[in-house]
Parts: structure tokens; sequence; C-alpha cells
């Protein structure tokens, strides 16, 4: 990797034994182990003062893996989540979350205690941006002086970290990074990239502005993953707000809505397709009759049961495991 700046702060993060890196000539990969699963990192320097990387987790997080050097106080990081949901902690006791489509941009000194993924798996983008290089090698690929002082302004207004989120603009000017032919990749990386540092230069900052004040208390979301972990584990069990809220001593309101910023759906649409995703399992990899497995994800109908397995899969119970057993 060319930009030293850029690679420090890259190294800062991942390091030691549990990464392997392969350098190639237009990219340098980052394989991660980690405690809960596996990562990859893919870095392209697409101007001097700019790097694209690629992210892809499978894992709950990678907390062995948070900065522990300090930063040069130049570099921006802007992160684009594609696929999953991104938790971190952006002040003490306080936890935001990003979603599919969702855009962040934060000064890369930012430190963020936490770092999970909340439903197993992340795929998203971040450019590097080493604001002094970066504006150079703009202004001189676009025969124009380029300032990232608007982006600065920006990220500083919002103590550190501006949250914008998904919308079609947004996607109109990322989507299309994630699927690049090989043959044009690093041209039209850095025409993508130009778009999008003009895209924030213009974008209406009160319509998109930042909400990463209004995050969760640490105590709200740790009370909510319990919930959750009762939810999975008593699949069979009709539980109701109520129950949950005289329970864990929470009101039924933030549960609705700390479950849904943690996991991306209402609570109880994303049990029903967490008892079917089960039910998916347990036809393709045991033997027991529809109705016990109707009866052991929450389902007391069968009839009920193939009706709502349908609607999910496209497939009945008995041509789903026809299908997809062993």
């Amino acid at each position: 990797m060319k930009d030293e700046i850029i690679k420090d702060m890259l190294d800062s993060y991942y390091f030691g034994e549990k990464v392997k890196l392969k350098k190639e000539d237009l990219k340098t990969t980052y394989e991660l182990s980690l405690k809960t699963g596996h990562g990859t990192m893919t870095c392209y320097d697409i101007f001097e003062g700019i790097s694209l990387i690629y992210n892809d987790f499978h894992a709950f997080d990678c907390e062995e893996f948070l900065c522990e050097k300090k930063v040069s106080n130049t570099l921006i990081e802007i992160n684009h989540c594609n696929k999953g949901r991104f938790e971190c902690e952006l002040e003490p006791g306080m936890l935001n979350y990003l979603g599919e489509g969702d855009l962040v941009a934060s000064f890369a000194y930012h430190q963020k205690q936490i770092s999970s993924f909340t439903l197993g798996y992340y795929e998203g983008l971040e450019l590097l941006i080493d604001i002094p290089k970066a504006e150079k090698s703009i202004s001189n690929f676009l025969n124009e002086e380029i300032k990232f002082n608007y982006l600065y302004e920006l990220i500083k207004e919002n103590n550190g970290i501006a949250i914008f989120r998904s919308n079609k603009e947004i996607d109109h000017v990322i989507s299309e990074l994630y699927n690049v032919d090989e043959r044009i990749k690093m041209s039209y990386f850095k025409l993508k990239c130009v778009e999008l540092l003009l895209f924030l230069k213009i974008t209406n900052l009160e319509r998109n502005k930042s909400i990463s004040k209004n995050g969760f208390s640490l105590k709200h979301v740790n009370t909510i993953k319990m919930i959750k972990d009762e939810l999975t584990e008593n699949l069979n069990k009709d539980l109701t707000l109520n129950e949950l809220s005289k329970k864990y001593n929470i009101s039924k309101t933030t549960i609705k809505t700390c479950f849904k910023a943690i996991y991306g759906k209402p609570l109880f649409k994303w049990r029903k397709e967490y008892r079917l995703q089960h039910a998916e399992e347990l036809l393709k990899n045991t033997d027991f009759k529809i109705a016990e497995i109707a009866n052991k994800v929450g389902y007391k109908n069968s009839s009920k049961f193939t009706a709502a397995f349908k609607d999910y899969s496209g497939f009945t119970p008995s041509e789903y495991r026809t299908l997809k057993k062993y």
C-alpha cells in the first residue's frame, strides 16, 4: 500500500498473527480471524490520499481489532452498509446502528469502543481519506481546486461522526460500486469516488441530517439482547409485549424501537422469520414429522404452519424437505 498515512491507519486496526495479508498490484487483502467468525478487507489505492476498502464479515463482533494507536487527525472515514447491521458506541454508554443503505462520515481517530455485527454478517465499503493529499489529487484529476472543508465541518458539527439514513440519492451514487467489471475497475473507482465526494458537498444536509445523537443506552441494548435470546430459546412459546415488558422492566415502546434498531425488523416480524428459518433447518437436517416441526417453532396448527412456510419460502414444508434434505 503506497499511501503511508492510510497504511498506518489500517495497521493500527489490523495487526498480529490473526491477520493474513495478501498484496497484489492493485490491492491489499486483509484476512481476519475473529473469535466469532472471520472477515475480509480488500483495499485499493485509487488516488494519492484515498483508499477504497470492501468489508466482508461473517461474525458477530470484531472487538479484538479495535484501534489501539492514535492516528492522524487529517484522516476521514466514509462507510456505507450494503448488507447486515453494524453496532458502534459513538459516545460513552450510547449505541447506534447502521443498516442497509446507511452512510456515515467520521474522523478516523473517533474512538469506537464497541464494534459488532448484530445479524452475524456485514458487507459494506469504506473510503479512507487523508484530507491534504486527497484535496491535491482530486484537484489535479478534475483540473479545478477542490477543498474538503465542507466535509470536515459537517463531521465536526456532529461531534465527530455524522450518519445519513438510506435514501435514493445515496443508493444511486454507491450501489454500482458493489459490482464492477474487472476491466474498468480502477478507472470506475476514481469516477465514483469523485461523484460521492461531490454529492456530499451539495446534498441537503437538513433533510439528510445526522441522527447520531438519537442512540440507545447500553442498558437498554443489553436488555433487548436478553429478550432476543429468550425469544430464540423458546420458539414454541407465545410471548407478548406485555409479558416481556413486565419481566425485563422496560417499556413496550422502548422494546419495539430498540429491537428494530438493533436487528433491523419489528420484533414479531423478526421472530416469525426466525421461526421459519429454524423450521427450514429442521426440515433439511432431521426426520421430525412436519406436525412436530410446526409445534417446535410455535405453530399449534399444522395448516397455519404450512401456509406461513409457503408464503415465506415459496414451497410447502413437504416440497422443501424433498428439495433440500441432506
